[in-house]
């Protein structure tokens, strides 16, 4: 690795994405863990961590999931463009400090809609990366739409079925479903609706 170059001393032409999403952290090339910024004069200090597969990469963005896992710490991330013909460098651009937990935005979940003898069965599932992430404590609200726009809400844990015993029959009903975190204040936008008519 080049040790950076003093950050001012060259306009800077690169970005530094923070937004992050349960399945990927996009931005690139070196990631920082700390609880204090790093001083704006870098020249390489020892805890910044190299994405070997982020290295002279010609795209905008890299997953760098592998490198920010653990939701207990925040990080900072730095990127610089170099061009290849003439060796020179850009100056180093940081983002802002941020966190796995905190920053996190969490995807709606899938729905499973089924009419069977017994009434509407309603699956949701949250995604595996989210539940590989958090382990437990991830809830979904269940949004049933009645014919006319009447909703009601149902809350149940993620993998659980709901069976909604109290449909008509030959009427057509839409769902949607929203993950929820309590213990991180957290929730995802509602998924697109899934419809079906009872039997």
């Amino acid at each position: 690795r080049q040790p950076p170059q003093k950050q001012g001393s060259q306009q800077q032409a690169v970005h530094v994405a923070d937004a992050l999403h349960e399945s990927q952290t996009v931005t690139t090339i070196h990631v920082h863990a700390a609880g204090n910024p790093p001083s704006p004069l870098t020249y390489g200090e020892l805890d910044w961590l190299n994405v070997s597969h982020c290295q002279g990469i010609p795209r905008h963005h890299c997953d760098l999931s592998g490198a920010t896992s653990d939701v207990r710490e925040w990080y900072y991330a730095r990127v610089r463009v170099s061009c290849a013909a003439s060796g020179s460098k850009s100056a180093w651009a940081m983002s802002r400090r941020f966190s796995p937990r905190w920053n996190t935005k969490i995807s709606p979940p899938s729905v499973r809609l089924n009419s069977t003898k017994q009434g509407l069965v309603v699956q949701v599932k949250a995604s595996r990366v989210l539940m590989r992430k958090v382990h437990s404590g991830v809830d979904n609200n269940i949004y049933v739409v009645h014919p006319g726009g009447q909703e009601e809400v149902y809350e149940v844990a993620s993998g659980s079925k709901l069976t909604l015993t109290e449909v008509k029959p030959r009427t057509h009903y839409c769902v949607q479903a929203q993950t929820v975190v309590p213990r991180h204040m957290k929730s995802s936008d509602r998924s697109a609706a899934k419809c079906i008519t009872t039997d």
